[in-house]
């Protein structure tokens, strides 16, 4: 392998450049596989991904039927008259006679 020409000093650096470039194709080969991997796992998540949301899209209704879906804050209750009692619940009443109570000093 080696030439017997040569010294012990060049042989060392023959031997130390064959092992920086063995090193160098290891290191080549893993960043291929890693990078193949991270693709291969970015497009298989992305087809699940359009699966799913496939899936999901066919159980939803039609857009005539969503908009006709009324909002929580649609159907808010009109506040009662502040004269009108009877429209008042009773943890109102209860409020208004404790406050009646301490203005009159009872």
């Amino acid at each position: 392998m080696y030439s017997s020409k040569m010294g012990p000093h060049e042989e060392l650096y023959t031997l130390l450049r064959l092992t920086v470039v063995i090193c160098c194709s290891f290191i080549r080969l893993a960043d291929y596989l890693i990078v193949n991997m991270m693709h291969m796992l970015a497009v298989n998540s992305i087809s699940a991904l359009l699966t799913a949301f496939t899936a999901q899209l066919m159980l939803t209704p039609p857009t005539a039927v969503i908009r006709g879906w009324t909002s929580v804050l649609d159907e808010i209750p009109e506040v009662p008259d502040p004269d009108d009692v009877r429209q008042w619940s009773l943890h109102n009443i209860d409020i208004y006679t404790s406050l009646f109570r301490r203005n009159n000093g009872s």
